[in-house]
């Protein structure tokens, strides 16, 4: 039975390639003090491995996707995964021996999906980029002897987006964004996270989602700081705190979040968890941030069928500074940190120069503006508390007692209609013992 073994920091194997028949070494995602999930992943290797090598010796193209995918640790495994086996496994080039894949078809495959017109240029480029790396892998396990994705100048569809017009569409307007971090019909978590996408930096769902107390320093100067360590891009960042966003932020430590979760935050608390005290998942946060620009009368839909998106918020932070006058190096620098340029590895800009860039940014929050509510969003935001309030509920048993107590969301603004009325329009009685309660 094979064995792992040390090789640097991480922990490696050996096995024999069963078409070959040379002996290959190959690492495992685990590091020494792991042996025992390195020998599970290094059996369910060598079982795929058996399992893909068919009697006649020769591995189709789906048995060495499905193992490439397995190995693969990358950040993009799901795109990879989902690419390859819905777009490309499923046609007739899935079940043919990897050694019989030629150049005319990956072209079949590439013509074949511009013809069929369901996905964006965009994403047409991306699948292809992931077959050459599966290819790769492939010739470097001497499976085969050339990589069969050669793609020549014009065969790939230029660059774009599906429908050119969504993401021009999608992008908030300074009094959309406004509204969305400082409306009280909003739930005040809500309305933090939005805040962070926004104002921090432009910074992404995972990023504002998994931030904590610990990484906000209030007592930087000139402005706080957020300090986000690794980021999806592998590079540390540090960003310049907004004045409203610093403001948002202390009001919502000194009293919002022990109002919301039932306790005084913590330094390891996340800034805005979820009401089990986790990270808020993206899919949850987008249904919500639809719900938010229902309710607000806002525009919810971009272009022909898209909706509009939570990291459209970074889109707009980094639109609107242009716009006031930030210097577009720095502006990088701050949103998706250095590049791997020389340039940027031999300077560091001051922080003062930063923090200045983003100050000219000028957004401020509409506490005293109010909007009168539709009697269609005042249904929605009815049964939008009616439902958080019986989820919270279901919570408030948990062991670890930081479930949140129920009854924490915030009273609506009441409409210029009396409630006898919104039920006549409204048409449901039980709205209107639920508005006049």
């Amino acid at each position: 039975m094979t064995k792992p073994y040390q090789h640097g920091k991480k922990l490696w194997f050996w096995y024999r390639n069963p078409i070959t028949k040379k002996q290959k070494n190959e690492p495992t995602p685990f590091a020494p003090g792991q042996e025992t999930d390195a020998q599970k992943y290094i059996d369910t290797f060598l079982a795929d491995l058996r399992a893909g090598v068919p009697s006649t010796g020769l591995v189709t193209v789906a048995q060495f996707a499905s193992r490439w995918l397995m190995r693969r640790t990358t950040k993009t495994v799901g795109d990879d995964r989902t690419r390859i086996t819905k777009h490309v496994l499923s046609r007739s080039i899935g079940s043919m021996p990897l050694t019989a894949v030629k150049p005319r078809h990956i072209d079949d495959v590439i013509e074949e999906l511009k013809a069929e017109g369901k996905l964006a240029p965009r994403s047409i480029r991306n699948i292809c980029g992931t077959l050459y790396s599966m290819f790769k892998r492939a010739v470097k396990e001497e499976l085969i002897t050339v990589n069969p994705v050669q793609m020549e100048r014009g065969t790939l569809p230029k660059l774009a987006d599906k429908d050119p017009t969504w993401r021009q569409e999608a992008i908030y307007t300074r009094e959309e964004a406004e509204l969305l971090i400082s409306h009280p019909s909003i739930l005040p978590d809500r309305r933090i996270l939005y805040a962070l996408k926004f104002l921090g930096g432009g910074m992404r769902h995972g990023e504002a989602s998994r931030l904590t107390w610990r990484q906000y320093d209030a007592e930087a100067k000139p402005l706080g700081a957020l300090n986000l360590g690794k980021t999806k891009s592998g590079v540390p960042r540090q960003i310049p705190v907004h004045p409203t966003l610093a403001k948002i932020l202390a009001q919502w430590k000194l009293s919002g979040w022990e109002e919301t979760y039932g306790r005084k935050p913590e330094a390891d608390d996340l800034i805005v968890p979820t009401r089990n005290m986790t990270a808020c998942k993206p899919t949850e946060s987008q249904w919500s941030l639809i719900r938010d620009l229902k309710l607000l009368g806002l525009r919810f839909k971009a272009g022909k069928k898209n909706h509009r998106r939570g990291h459209d918020l970074r889109r707009t932070f980094v639109t609107l500074a242009r716009s006031d006058g930030a210097h577009d190096g720095l502006l990088r620098l701050i949103t998706h940190g250095p590049s791997a340029s020389m340039l940027d590895l031999y300077s560091t800009p001051p922080w003062a120069a930063l923090c200045a860039e983003v100050s000219k940014l000028k957004v401020e929050l509409r506490e005293g503006q109010m909007i009168a509510l539709s009697p269609e969003a005042l249904t929605s935001a009815l049964h939008r508390e009616r439902m958080a309030n019986k989820r919270w509920r279901k919570q408030s048993g948990t062991s670890d007692g930081k479930a949140t107590p129920t009854g924490f969301e915030p009273v609506l603004p009441r409409a210029s209609l009396s409630s006898s009325m919104r039920a006549t329009r409204l048409g449901d009685d039980r709205v209107a013992r639920c508005v006049s309660s």
